[in-house]
């Protein structure tokens, strides 16, 4: 079998509960050589000196903290591409991988070089595929459903339209731009951006059933600023891509309102020093996405690379 240099990136953020089982399942993996890289972009100082344990199996990508997850994967993406990695594999800090999990993605890379590579998405303990996953994703995989409805023999990769961010296989020679994800989208969007993206160029993703992780699909316990962050990103996106005068004036409606219900549970808790920052916060970060809307998609990942790796 041709070996080609593979890269994983795991994005880190105040992970150390769960950082030492996604490490330890990816050193089970040694039917193929690979390389991981995490990036820390954590706010405690305990959580950078705890991944620093991982010095000698990782490469670590020291970053300024709270970056968010898009902004992390573009450094460890250009970590890997200085290191020839020809194949990247983006996987969140909260999962798990069999052990042939590297050389089943490597193995659909292979078989099909141009082509986004999604594995099958298992809950925690590998018992069963994972509800999210299922829900909003696997819906788009219609011939594995048929497949494994009919028990049919699975095929080596199935078509699929709607992926998770949670794990990508990406080859590095189909990315046109200087980076992944559009620095633009905090938390939340950059991988749905990243898929129209994609699509817009024919670029096609499939789900390899022999490639497995687990997930625990934790949500991140936010502070207001992230929890404002997010509710962007997903309005930003919104904006981009819905068409009609009518459908972007309905999205402004649910940010508004989405806002107005984070505001009311701060005011119900007291935190009216939250609420003040909160609002703070939406001038700066919209000042910021207007500015940043002047540039192309380049010009936008030049701008925060040169940025994110010094604290």
């Amino acid at each position: 079998m041709n070996q080609k240099t593979i890269g994983v990136i795991i994005p880190y953020y105040n992970g150390s509960h769960v950082i030492d089982n996604c490490i330890a399942s990816l050193t089970s993996c040694k039917e193929v050589d690979f390389n991981i890289f995490i990036v820390d972009n954590s706010t405690q100082d305990k959580e950078n000196e705890y991944v620093l344990k991982f010095s000698n199996q990782c490469h670590i990508v020291s970053t300024k903290p709270g970056i968010g997850f898009g902004r992390a994967c573009n450094l460890g993406y250009r970590a890997a591409i200085q290191k020839n990695c020809e194949l990247i594999i983006l996987l969140n800090q909260d999962t798990v991988v069999d052990e042939h999990f590297i050389d089943a993605m490597l193995d659909a890379h292979l078989s099909y070089p141009d082509n986004i590579i999604i594995p099958i998405i298992f809950n925690y303990q590998f018992q069963k595929i994972e509800e999210h996953f299922v829900k909003h994703y696997l819906y788009s995989a219609d011939q594995y459903l048929t497949d494994l409805v009919l028990q049919k023999p699975l095929k080596d990769g199935y078509p699929i339209q709607e992926y998770s961010g949670a794990c990508l296989g990406i080859p590095t020679d189909i990315i046109t731009t200087e980076s992944l994800f559009d620095p633009v989208f905090y938390m939340y969007g950059e991988d749905n951006d990243f898929n129209i993206r994609l699509q817009n160029q024919d670029r096609k993703s499939l789900l390899v059933p022999k490639a497995r992780i687990a997930h625990i699909h934790s949500v991140l316990n936010l502070p207001p600023r992230g929890k404002i962050q997010s509710i962007l990103s997903r309005c930003i996106l919104d904006l981009k891509y819905k068409e009609g005068f009518a459908k972007k004036i309905q999205t402004i409606v649910v940010f508004k309102l989405r806002l107005s219900l984070q505001i009311i549970k701060l005011l119900a808790k007291g935190k009216l020093k939250d609420i003040g920052n909160t609002f703070q916060y939406i001038f700066v970060e919209l000042k910021r996405i207007f500015k940043l809307r002047k540039l192309n998609l380049n010009q936008r990942m030049s701008y925060y690379l040169s940025r994110d790796l010094s604290k």
